[in-house]
């Protein structure tokens, strides 16, 4: 199976490559013919204004390579068999073969020349950010890069353009010399003649050809009104120098110069190759102002003219592309930089969340009373003279019950420490559950002594607490055989409530629950007593 498809796909290939070559030969002959249509021999004396066969192989080159290098060579030999069956008088054999493999040769090696020159400088020193192609369906070549992205590779491609030609035209003149088919005279403006012939179709052409495999066509259809736009001018300036032999031929640069900006580089050399045709063949049909301004050779001129403009187009589109590029590294930097600053903020915040959370355990560290797992007497201290105030604005009251446990000094004896902290912790646990709401406070205020700070409550709420405490006490039935009151644990309370007044300091309410708490331990313990200015009240409970 894997053998069945390799083989459809070596086939599919092969397939391509021969209809590569045939392509090529088909646009070399087209491109032969295109030019034919300019020849003038009252202006030109037999020779070629614009020779495409060259340009067009170029650009063809440029993306398929050494795949079409039969079709190159075939096409060259035809299209030189065409150029000398122009001859008159015709030419002999030997002449005739020798212009022929002469002609197929320059023609093929200059495109081929162009190419290595063009991509071996491309490859070496091109910007590290010069955009690949990505693979694409129409072209199966390897991924290149475009010439025409920065000033700097489309000035090379210009120099490579306008030099590369030098080789065919010297060639194809000396030949024409040594077969005596040129007089002296004739050579030098046969040799400028045709190297701007090939010069500026490598010029005006093959950058159409290259920058079709970059277009973004996709963008382009977008765009229809501005292409009817562009094309209604250009027909326009047309008919109004090759027409109407108006001399507004410089209409063509700011034309041009607005395609570039709107419509991008490839649309721009297109103007600028219809523009080429259209003022070839009129000038060469005898028709234009370049035949009214210059009367000795319009065709160079023209040829000068149409060349300027097409330098005009790649430098302009070079500098717009490097300035889209330089405007989107500028705001792909400041993305970066924004994640950046966004990545950065997160981080902070996720720090100050962790240091506020380490601050929030330290702090409960700082007030925890280790043993208890309750508040300790520095948290107690603080927490009441902040709800002393807060209540001293509200007018509320604020009640204290201040708790000790019954004999534990003689349960330390008995049961040894160990037993003592144990106890401790199951008393602090008692006292947490019976003050209940989270505004309420139980701290351990020393030794075997807790106070239970309750804002917002009144006397009798807080007798409700000290009850609910000495029942759970005594559901629990926790032994203290060193108890001379009875077998199990028991504490004694003594309980305060005050609305706080401005005359008296917070520690006033420690002051009494304090008070009460030794009325309670001084009449029997394990009970509770309120304070009172006079006589405490007692409510003793066994």
């Amino acid at each position: 199976m894997s053998m069945s498809f390799r083989d459809s796909w070596a086939r599919r290939s092969s397939q391509n490559v021969i209809l590569l070559n045939i392509l090529t030969v088909l646009v070399y002959i087209v491109g032969v013919q295109i030019s034919y249509q300019f020849v003038n021999s009252e202006l030109s004396e037999h020779t070629i204004p614009l020779w495409l066969p060259p340009a067009f192989t170029l650009g063809l080159f440029f993306h398929f390579e050494y795949r079409i290098l039969p079709g190159m060579i075939l096409g060259a030999i035809l299209g030189a068999i065409v150029v000398l069956n122009h001859f008159s008088p015709p030419l002999s054999v030997p002449p005739f073969l020798f212009l022929t493999l002469t002609f197929a040769f320059a023609n093929t090696i200059q495109p081929i020349l162009a190419n290595l020159w063009l991509k071996n400088r491309l490859t070496q020193k091109s910007p590290k950010n010069s955009p690949l192609v990505s693979p694409n369906p129409a072209f199966s070549g390897p991924s290149v890069i475009n010439p025409f992205t920065t000033v700097k590779t489309t000035l090379f491609f210009i120099r490579v353009a306008i030099l590369t030609p030098l080789l065919s035209a010297c060639f194809g003149t000396l030949c024409l010399g040594v077969t005596s088919l040129l007089r002296p005279d004739q050579l030098l403006l046969v040799f400028i003649t045709w190297w701007l012939a090939n010069a500026l179709a490598n010029l005006v052409f093959s950058p159409v050809f290259i920058l079709v495999r970059f277009e973004k066509w996709s963008l382009l259809k977008t765009k229809k009104v501005e292409l009817g736009i562009v094309l209604f001018f250009l027909i326009l300036v047309n008919i109004l120098t090759f027409v109407s032999n108006y001399p507004v031929a410089y209409l063509y640069l700011p034309l041009i110069l607005i395609t570039v900006c709107h419509l991008g580089g490839f649309v721009a050399n297109v103007v600028v190759s219809l523009a080429t045709l259209i003022a070839l063949f009129f000038t060469g049909q005898g028709h234009g102002v370049f035949l009214q301004i210059f009367q000795i050779q319009p065709l160079i001129f023209l040829q000068s003219f149409t060349g300027i403009l097409s330098l005009t187009a790649l430098l302009f589109a070079a500098l717009t592309q490097e300035r889209e590029q330089a405007r989107k590294a500028l705001m792909r930097m400041i993305d970066s930089l924004e994640n950046e600053v966004k990545c950065r903020t997160c981080e902070l915040h996720t720090a100050q969340q962790k240091l506020q959370f380490a601050n929030q355990e330290l702090e409960k560290l700082v007030n925890l009373d280790a043993l208890t797992q309750v508040a300790n007497r520095r948290w107690f201290d603080r927490t009441l003279e902040q709800e002393w105030y807060r209540l001293l604005r509200e007018q509320k009251p604020l009640s204290l019950l201040m708790l000790d446990i019954d004999y534990f000094k003689a349960y330390n004896d008995f049961y040894g420490h160990p037993q003592g902290d144990s106890c401790l912790h199951q008393v602090a646990q008692v006292l947490t559950q019976a003050a209940g709401r989270s505004a309420d406070g139980v701290a351990r205020y020393g030794g075997e002594e807790f106070a239970i700070l309750l804002p917002s409550t009144d006397l009798i709420g807080a007798i409700a607490i000290a009850e609910k405490i000495q029942c759970t006490l005594a559901h629990l039935r926790l032994a203290h055989r060193a108890s001379p009151l009875q077998p199990t644990l028991t504490v004694s309370i003594g309980i305060t409530c005050l609305i706080p007044t401005p005359p008296h300091p917070p520690k006033t309410l420690v002051q009494q629950a304090d008070q009460a708490l030794y009325q309670a331990k001084r009449q029997g313990r394990n009970q509770y007593k309120t304070f009172c200015s006079s006589d405490p009240v007692t409510e003793a409970k066994d």
